[in-house]
């Protein structure tokens, strides 16, 4: 008996892990934040000449879980229109990532949307995404009444 569970065990070490998500701080998905005021426009054109009618968005990450071995980062969070913890959420922020060629968003993916909760108006907002992380790539949440918010996600693959 003692033979086959040594052989199951050197089988099992011989197969790759099927999860290797690791919690991270929250504060290393905070320093990849672009700060600077961006807009975008129809053609997915960013520019920092942005009108004055568009209101800032607050991202709060919860949780935020990276595979190193398959290059996946899962963030759990809210999006807010102010600092407050009891901040009210926003709805139908797009979620997507995209390669930035100088001042123009390339091969944009559709990751996800903020929720919509019709009756508790405070539960707007929350998001749950998994991203697998290419080279040159970052995260952006956007809403034509927002301001682009944009996080260098690629520069995860470096740490």
């Amino acid at each position: 008996m003692k033979p086959a569970f040594l052989f199951f065990g050197f089988i099992l070490s011989l197969t790759p892990c099927f999860s290797q998500l690791k919690e991270i701080p929250i504060s290393k998905v905070n320093q990849l934040r672009n700060t600077q005021l961006i807009c975008l426009d129809s053609n997915n054109v960013t520019s920092k000449l942005c009108s004055l009618d568009l209101d800032g968005l607050k991202i709060n990450f919860f949780n935020a879980h990276f595979d190193k071995t398959k290059k996946s980062l899962q963030l759990i969070g809210r999006i807010c229109a102010s600092e407050s913890k009891n901040c009210h959420g926003i709805s139908q922020i797009r979620i997507f990532t995209a390669k930035k060629v100088g001042n123009k968003l390339s091969d944009l993916t559709t990751v996800g949307e903020t929720t919509e909760d019709k009756i508790f108006i405070s539960n707007n907002g929350f998001f749950d995404i998994v991203i697998t992380i290419n080279k040159g790539e970052s995260l952006f949440f956007y809403n034509s009444a927002y301001f682009l918010k944009e996080f260098a996600i690629s520069k995860m693959l470096v740490w």
